[in-house]
């Protein structure tokens, strides 16, 4: 199993317009992140979340996230 992750924290002064500007357009509706993911899950379904992503089929495109408010 491999588990990626990244974060970009170059922004001067933090939190920095990028930031601002990635926030207010998740809040207004004009990026869908979910459309970024095969897979949302709730914290307490890490269990099953992480069968899901062991057991993918080759060739599957697995894009997974854990959020708090499904």
């Amino acid at each position: 199993m491999k588990i990626i992750g990244s974060w970009n924290s170059y922004s001067a002064p933090f939190p920095g317009m990028e930031w601002d500007l990635a926030i207010e357009f998740l809040k207004n509706g004009t990026i869908n992140a979910k459309i970024l993911f095969s897979h949302l899950f709730k914290f307490s379904e890490a269990e099953t979340a992480f069968d899901v992503i062991y057991n993918f089929k080759k060739g599957e495109l697995i894009k997974a996230a854990f959020i708090n408010n499904l």
